[in-house]
């Protein structure tokens, strides 16, 4: 209300033209439009908007360009129709909640939008329209590159990732998703960004980097109204559609059938004219698309809890690990010295070094690992310890030479010149 008041008072000053950027300038005038721009964004996300979250073809329909089918179809009169069919009478929870008696707001779909596979392009929606005369009006209707998106998500993040961080954080009071409507968009997204903000002490922004893929996508959006951009930002009370209202179920099927005729005529008759296309067709196996048959038979996969895992004596804790990641996050935890081997046996990762050391203690050479502070030099020799003990003659092994002398490490080697393996 406050937001309302400020805004209100600098529209009727005499003086708009000048105040107004004055206005801008202050906290209390960009916090009045911000405002005033997600309370406009709040009472059209669910209601006059749409976002597709799949749309496209799969072989063999994709040989026929059944994509933008799909893609012209997202924009047909049925859509409108359904969609104010299905929610035009719903109950606006959150805004019933806030206002505390009921609020259902008409359901006028206006907008359509969606994003692009890849970061260079998509032959689907480039180009794609649907001309004035196919649905008989003077308003021409077209998918439209309105930017790219950043590169957040969680595809980069597996199911077993998040259920491990679910069940670390769930102790240590990070706020509960219960994946409903109303909570927000990205339940999983929000998820990750708690528990990791509440596991390694950091801030909003340092979490959300963690969430950053990287893979940008296009975004792509088509207006169903003439007036769909002044509707959404509150200049008109009532869109004006490309076709005459009220909508009939009789003319949304007419104008999908137009819009499936005019797919046919521009792409699926040229098409079908390439020969080679009928030879892809006749030889498509659904099972040689299905990923299913690519990957090894493996059993259902299934997410054991840490609490449920016997663990060794230098893991006695739940918390004791929870300990561990926050520490190893900043630091302070990632010397192998003085941490126990069931640890740096899980969180090792085999590499072809291993192997090389294995090999050339078990053929009687000496072996020196050289490199920086932190490089895993101390790492690798404790993993690798219990194997070189099983050797018929293991090595004397000196986990940090850098603390001796050159004197010191002269004379212990030379002492042991008898035994054949040897390991700094």
């Amino acid at each position: 209300m406050a937001s309302k008041k400020d805004i209100s008072e600098i529209i009727t000053d005499k003086d708009f033209k000048t105040n107004y950027s004055i206005f801008l300038d202050t906290e209390k005038g960009y916090s009045a439009v911000r405002n005033a721009l997600v309370a406009q964004k709040s009472k059209h996300i669910g209601t006059s908007m749409l976002e597709l979250n799949i749309c496209g073809a799969i072989p063999p329909y994709n040989e026929i360009l059944g994509g933008k089918l799909a893609a012209l179809l997202a924009l047909t009169p049925q859509i409108i129709y359904d969609y104010k069919t299905r929610y035009g009478q719903r109950q606006s929870e959150i805004a019933s909640r806030l206002k505390g008696k009921t609020v259902i707001r008409p359901a006028d779909l206006v907008y359509v939008g969606t994003t692009s596979l890849y970061f260079v392009g998509s032959s689907q929606y480039n180009r794609l329209k649907l001309p004035k005369e196919i649905l008989g009006n003077d308003y021409e209707i077209k998918w439209n590159e309105l930017g790219k998106t950043i590169g957040f998500g969680t595809l980069h993040i597996g199911r077993s990732t998040t259920a491990a961080l679910v069940e670390a954080a769930e102790n240590i009071g990070y706020t509960r998703i219960n994946h409903v409507f109303g909570e927000g968009a990205s339940p999983k997204l929000r998820l990750i960004n708690l528990s990791i903000r509440e596991l390694l002490e950091v801030t909003t922004d340092e979490a959300n980097e963690l969430a950053k893929h990287a893979m940008s996508r296009i975004v792509y959006g088509a207006f169903l109204a003439r007036n769909a951009k002044e509707y959404l930002l509150g200049r008109d009370d009532a869109p004006e559609y490309y076709f005459e209202m009220p909508l009939t179920p009789q003319v949304a099927k007419e104008k999908t059938t137009a819009i499936i005729h005019f797919w046919s005529d521009r792409w699926l008759t040229s098409r079908v004219k390439y020969e080679p296309i009928f030879e892809r067709l006749r030889n498509f196996d659904i099972n040689n698309f299905r990923i299913s048959e690519q990957l090894k038979k493996t059993t259902d996969w299934e997410f054991k809890r840490l609490e449920d895992i016997v663990m060794e004596n230098d893991i006695t804790t739940n918390q004791f690990g929870l300990d561990f990641v926050r520490s190893l996050y900043r630091g302070s935890s990632a010397y192998a010295d003085n941490q126990g081997e069931y640890l740096l046996n899980n969180i090792h990762i085999v590499t072809s070094l291993d192997k090389a050391v294995l090999k050339a203690v078990r053929n009687g050479n000496d072996v020196v690992l050289t490199g920086s502070p932190g490089d895993g030099k101390t790492h690798i020799i404790r993993v690798l310890n219990s194997k070189l003990m099983d050797y018929n003659n293991p090595p004397i092994v000196e986990l940090d030479a850098s603390c001796m002398t050159n004197k010191q490490l002269y004379t212990k080697w030379k002492r042991q010149e008898t035994i054949t393996n040897h390991m700094c």
